[in-house]
């Protein structure tokens, strides 16, 4: 598990709140999600799926970066972080241990969030987890960490109750292609 804030660091964070410990399916859902897994291939099944659903062919072994450059103009944007055994995953478990955090190099577009939080509450209500987890909020982050301090910035909120949100959130859905 990584705690939120090494010092130095300057990113953004995806950060996905269930009402359970996360550690069970952290890696499933960023894969789910993203379509991309760590160094230690947890999750592989659920990239299948994210091709599938986004119509690429994983041949290639850039496909993802690819769909994301093509459709957000934004390849690369998931950043790869060591955790403490020094396997590099695009996730972790984030504090409390209730929480997901997916790494980002960057922000990500309206338009590329609200794709991914649709992903999200669709993992969460197909979910076929042996204990079900309950999603009760997505938030994206900016964090910038000076000596000991965490600042975070909350740059879009983003809940399932939030019907203003998901109504937006369904219209950019709607433009997308392959969505």
């Amino acid at each position: 598990m990584l705690t939120n804030g090494a010092k130095g660091v300057d990113r953004y964070v995806l950060v996905i709140d269930t009402d359970q410990y996360a550690g069970n399916f952290e890696r499933e859902l960023c894969a789910y999600v993203t379509g991309y897994v760590g160094d230690c291939g947890v999750g592989a099944k659920y990239v299948n799926k994210f091709a599938k659903d986004v119509g690429i062919e994983l041949g290639n072994v850039d496909a993802i970066d690819i769909f994301y450059n093509t459709n957000y103009q934004q390849a690369d944007i998931v950043e790869y972080v060591a955790d403490e055994h020094g396997c590099y995953r695009p996730v972790a478990l984030w504090e409390p241990t209730t929480a997901v955090c997916i790494f980002l190099q960057e922000e990500p577009s309206l338009k590329l969030a609200c794709f991914w939080v649709a992903r999200i509450v669709e993992f969460f209500k197909s979910s076929t987890l042996s204990s079900p987890a309950k999603l009760l909020h997505v938030q994206l982050e900016h964090q910038v960490t000076t000596s000991s301090v965490v600042e975070t910035y909350s740059i879009l909120p983003l809940t399932t109750e939030d019907k203003e949100t998901l109504a937006k959130t369904s219209e950019i859905l709607s433009n997308l292609p392959n969505a």
